[in-house]
């Protein structure tokens, strides 16, 4: 059975696929996709780790068209997702050319501490030691003055959560430090309606999160991280994605990182092995000294649909035409049509992020559509059809 891998240009991958082509006899095939904009693109990074494992590499650019695919994307996933799922959507289209089996890296980030907020968590227990008042009246204050930037994650956006993480703790803080660059509290709260509120004001979507959290099976604050994240996001999220979206063509995903038994012994590592400090995968940047360029080693990580919100700039004017501008969700009751709009248009005039927010906004209209009221994949794919910014390369 021909077998692939996907690179990303990350850490997980990367080693994955040079301890393959240790293994194998033969060139392996690789697949990497990344986005026209040299500062985000996975693609250089991944070209390094393929031409220094000697792979038979295939990589491709997305472009804007890649919207095109929404409809087909959301059938497939049985529900909204983000943008990490047009990307793997569009890798496992281009590998199923050429193999049937494909290997990933997903699991290293809840094995080895991979994501910012494991060691982010451990800083807003210090800042918690100032007073309460002082946090919320008179920094509070002056974060709010603060315009988030328009790139994910910026820095004005950190220290806001910073601060709004501080007025939590245990589990209860993780779960929601993990929606709040999404939808946190006060953005559900504008994009909301009444009516909506009252519909799921009964159901605490944290709890799934903060009950493994708070399992005493761990002691340490990372330890608790890591086994909420692999018993929540990880099943729940990275793994249907990958699942779903690779079996759309037909084509079989496996991930080396979660054999039960390297996650039973990764468990026992200390800690202090895993987050040192800032630095994030200590010991697994150890191992990866074996494998990889020094530039893939301590590239910064980035994800693998890193850009994609950002490469659909002024498309996000066209879905909001397309899908928004008549929204169903708005029509029957759900969200605020106005609060969509002010997100649209802080974000076409870079004003404020918002490419992942209006990614699941998008999202959700389709699936509403075709779920609830029963729309066709190819009635929804005609609203797109006069879409022709960009080819899919």
């Amino acid at each position: 059975v021909p077998v692939g891998a996907f690179l990303s240009g990350g850490l997980d991958s990367s080693i994955v696929v040079s301890i393959m082509a240790q293994l194998s006899n033969q060139p392996i095939k690789t697949f990497s996709v990344g986005v026209p904009y040299k500062e985000t693109s996975e693609l250089p990074a991944a070209l390094i780790t393929a031409q220094r494992a000697g792979t038979e590499h295939y990589a491709e650019t997305i472009y804007p068209s890649l919207v095109r695919i929404l409809p087909d994307l959301v059938w497939h996933l049985d529900e909204p997702s983000d943008p990490l799922s047009s990307t793997m959507y569009y890798i496992s289209e281009m590998a199923a050319r050429h193999v049937k089996v494909v290997v990933g890296g997903d699991g290293g980030d809840e094995l080895f501490g991979g994501y910012d907020r494991y060691y982010g968590n451990h800083y807003v227990d210090y800042y918690a030691m100032i007073p309460q008042p002082v946090r919320k009246h008179v920094i509070g204050r002056v974060l709010n003055q603060m315009p988030d930037g328009f790139w994910y994650k910026s820095m004005s956006h950190k220290l806001k959560w910073v601060n709004q993480m501080s007025f939590s703790d245990g589990g209860h803080r993780y779960a929601k430090s993990l929606s709040y660059f999404y939808f946190n509290d006060a953005l559900r709260e504008k994009v909301y309606t009444d009516h909506m509120w009252q519909q799921i004001n009964s159901f605490d979507a944290e709890e799934s999160i903060y009950r493994y959290f708070d399992t005493d099976n761990a002691d340490e604050m990372l330890d608790k991280m890591l086994f909420a994240d692999s018993m929540v996001r990880l099943p729940d999220h990275s793994v249907m994605i990958a699942d779903r979206t690779t079996m759309a063509h037909g084509l079989e995903s496996r991930a080396p990182f979660m054999d039960h038994e390297l996650m039973e012994f990764t468990a026992k590592i200390p800690t202090n092995l895993k987050v040192k400090g800032s630095t994030l995968r200590y010991i697994q940047r150890r191992l990866g000294e074996r494998y990889l360029a020094p530039e893939v080693l301590e590239r910064k990580k980035q994800g693998f649909a890193s850009g994609l919100p950002y490469l659909l700039e002024k498309e996000f004017s066209y879905l909001f035409d397309a899908f928004l501008h008549d929204s169903h969700l708005v029509r029957d009751g759900y969200l605020k049509g106005e609060a969509i709009e002010e997100m649209l248009g802080e974000h076409v005039n870079k004003q404020t992020d918002h490419g992942n927010r209006l990614w699941l906004v998008c999202n959700a209209e389709i699936w509403y559509r075709m779920g609830i009221e029963g729309a066709t994949r190819d009635e929804l794919k005609d609203k797109l059809s006069e879409f022709s910014v960009g080819e899919i390369a």
